[in-house]
């Protein structure tokens, strides 16, 4: 009986025939962890791309206008940017803003002209403010010379993660500021047309003169 048992045993430490089973079983949640882990990178950095062409694309054609800007070209910029962002819907999960800003010189510094804005992440702010117009900080500290114009255009889009919050929790906000230099001064001012004008955002708008006092 006990010579029986050793033989049984011999033969069992020489049996690898499920050594396989084994070994994939504590590898496969490691495999699974770095292709799903892989995914999630890839989908963020999709996101992030998206925001960052919703922005630049929409300071761009914003600036390129020659003669200035409709609301109604305001508005198809919104709608473009949730084209641009589909499936994602930044105007569904997001905030976009296009605002006009110009140098005042020493005594007031940037001031907006005019802001429109568009999504239902009222949460997500202008980076470069609304309710205060004045000595407005633009990205990387750009200062324009007295009277110059110039565009900024910020995406903001909460990311959803694909499979599980472990690298991004939910509602991670991504944000993108665009500038760019418009073609004309007459793009201090939005022509009315037809087309309900967008949020204005709360920007309290107070023209100054090169003293700066309010006119």
């Amino acid at each position: 009986m006990i010579v029986s048992l050793r033989k049984f045993l011999r033969r069992l430490r020489r049996d690898t025939s499920g050594l396989g089973v084994i070994e994939l079983a504590f590898v496969a949640p490691i495999l699974m962890l770095l292709m799903t882990g892989g995914l999630e990178l890839a989908n963020y950095i999709m996101a992030k791309m998206k925001v960052t062409r919703v922005a630049t694309m929409m300071a761009d054609l914003t600036a390129q206008s020659p003669v200035g800007v409709l609301e109604g070209q305001i508005s198809d910029l919104f709608l473009a940017a949730n084209m641009v962002t589909d499936p994602l819907n930044i105007l569904e999960n997001g905030r976009v803003y296009i605002t006009a800003v110009r140098g005042g010189g020493s005594y007031v510094g940037n001031t907006i002209l005019w802001q429109r804005c568009d999504g239902k992440r009222t949460d997500f702010v202008s980076e470069i403010g609304s309710s205060n117009n004045k000595n407005v900080v633009l990205p990387r500290n750009i200062t324009l010379e007295t009277d110059a114009i110039t565009v900024v255009a910020q995406a903001s889009m909460a990311y959803k993660p694909l499979l599980f919050d472990a690298l991004f929790p939910e509602n991670t906000e991504i944000t993108q500021v665009a500038v760019y230099m418009p073609r004309a001064l007459s793009f201090g001012v939005i022509t009315a047309d037809e087309t309900t004008p967008k949020s204005n955002c709360g920007t309290n708008v107070t023209q100054y003169n090169d003293k700066g006092y309010p006119v």
